[in-house]
């Protein structure tokens, strides 16, 4: 397993949170994350749990926005089943569902949550969330994970769709990625005059100045607060939806 440094030497990056709160009142196949793949992605998730990472601040923010008792979490491209297993164990009387598109990472979350209660596995698309009701839960999380969508508009529609009215999607997504300059750089040198075209997963989907900001107004969230990891000043918990 990679070590946290050799793996931020690797790949620096940096990421942006956001908190978006829901106003009071078929899809396309999603990226390929199985077999190999989940094995390698559960090396690099290990990653995020160092204090100062980001399901620790995704269980802050939603610890002071799910009831004690009774709150509902939905958490999007869980992947191996983070943060929907701190959540659980964090909010023991609220209910948990870790969800992904892949039934691999399904499967791997379902194991790494075989002794928590309250956390229950699924298969789902972003996407198409239709086996949900409206308004069904408090909080929807969504960690590095609309960037592979490839109708992220469409994702966060839903996701708008199936919170309660009043209630919070914390999302973070990435803004920077050594790894990527340096394979345009790469590519450059290789094949002079042609830029190289994204991936097709590509990490920096939502990296656009201002784009996510506009997506989620667009789908209907009325207060939207975006920082940067590190964030260049404290942020401001006063109002709900404050930024992470």
């Amino acid at each position: 397993m990679l070590s946290r440094e050799a793996f931020r030497r690797a790949m620096h990056l940096r990421a942006s949170r956001t908190v978006a709160s829901r106003a009071t009142g078929s899809s396309a196949a999603s990226a390929d994350f199985s077999g190999e793949i989940v094995e390698l992605y559960a090396t690099l998730f290990e990653q995020h749990y160092h204090p100062h990472g980001p399901w620790a601040k995704i269980v802050k923010e939603a610890e002071a926005r799910v009831p004690a008792q009774g709150g509902k979490i939905l958490d999007l491209a869980s992947g191996p089943g983070e943060p929907a297993c701190l959540l659980a164990s964090a909010i023991p009387g609220a209910s948990v569902i870790s969800s992904d598109f892949s039934q691999d990472m399904v499967d791997k979350a379902t194991q790494r949550s075989k002794d928590l209660d309250n956390v229950r596995c699924l298969h789902a698309d972003a996407q198409d969330l239709s086996r949900f009701p409206t308004g069904t839960f408090d909080v929807v999380t969504c960690c590095y994970g609309y960037m592979f969508c490839p109708d992220p508009l469409q994702a966060m529609r839903e996701s708008h769709r199936v919170l309660k009215p009043g209630g919070t999607l914390l999302a973070t997504y990435w803004t920077e990625l050594a790894a990527m300059r340096a394979c345009r750089t790469v590519m450059a040198a290789v094949a002079p005059g042609a830029p190289p075209k994204p991936p097709p997963i590509n990490p920096m989907a939502l990296a656009e100045a201002g784009l996510v900001d506009s997506m989620l107004r667009l789908c209907g969230f009325d207060e939207v607060r975006i920082s940067p990891d590190p964030p260049s000043s404290p942020p401001d918990l006063r109002r709900p939806g404050a930024l992470l």
